[in-house]
């Protein structure tokens, strides 16, 4: 009777491993791959530097003292273009001191396009930070990105100085405060062909560039330097509808 049983489990074990052989011809245990995203901050052509001189459109001299802004990575999509691979870590607080990202880990597979946008969507917008764990990207944070309950966290953050009068320096009030939030403005952007391997353990790296000065294109700092959106919805939404130019393949 015991060799019997036996038997039978060794039939079962026999018929599993064949069908593990066709999935997975060495029948070796398959580890997820990790997905890495590299940020390469940018002013136009040049490196994203503090307390820098840049110009703006109209020719304004201006110097960024703060950039943060929340990146949110929905999922990524695979040859098939339909299904989405998503990870729970979706929502990114990225300034210019942020190099990598660790979106997660999935398993092998063709990752066709990522897809990506700048704010926090309309459903996480209105939950508590308080709710997050220490160091999680919609936690309380310092400066802090968040208005209250009502109106969500705030997507972009852009401080510094503009010289508005042309003289060559920064005169005391010549700065520009640009504070973008409200779930209207929350904008996707258009999907990056990653075309890139998650491979068995492995780690995939996507290369990206943040370019700040897309965020106040055809932005005049001059006259327009100050928002906190809806004391100036007009110039929430010029650079909201900026978002979408924001983050490119490196």
């Amino acid at each position: 009777m015991k060799k019997a049983i036996l038997l039978g489990i060794l039939v079962v074990v026999l018929i599993a491993s064949c069908k593990k052989k066709k999935e997975n011809p060495s029948c070796e245990a398959v580890e997820d791959g990790t997905i890495k995203l590299n940020l390469h901050h940018m002013v136009g052509p040049m490196a994203f530097e503090f307390n820098t001189d840049f110009t703006d459109d109209y020719g304004n001299n201006y110097q960024f003292t703060r950039a943060d802004w929340y990146l949110r990575v929905p999922g990524f999509l695979e040859h098939d273009n339909i299904t989405p691979i998503v990870s729970t870590n979706t929502h990114f607080k990225i300034d210019p001191e942020v190099l990598e990202l660790t979106y997660g880990t999935i398993a092998p597979t063709a990752l066709h396009n990522m897809q990506w946008g700048v704010g926090v969507d309309s459903t996480a917008n209105h939950l508590d930070p308080n709710t997050y764990v220490t160091g999680s990207a919609l936690s309380n944070q310092s400066p802090s990105m968040h208005w209250g309950w009502s109106s969500g966290y705030i997507f972009c953050v852009l401080e510094g100085l503009v010289d508005i009068d042309g003289n060559g320096s920064y005169d005391p009030l010549e700065t520009f405060a640009l504070h973008v939030g409200m779930d209207s403005n929350y904008k996707d952007g258009t999907n990056l062909h990653v075309n890139s391997e998650v491979t068995d353990g492995g780690t995939t790296t996507i290369q990206l560039s943040v370019d700040y000065s897309a965020f106040i294109d055809s932005v005049d700092l001059s006259i327009e330097n100050s928002t906190h959106t809806m004391d100036n919805m007009p110039l929430a939404m010029k650079i909201a509808n900026n978002f979408n130019k924001v983050l490119n393949l490196h």
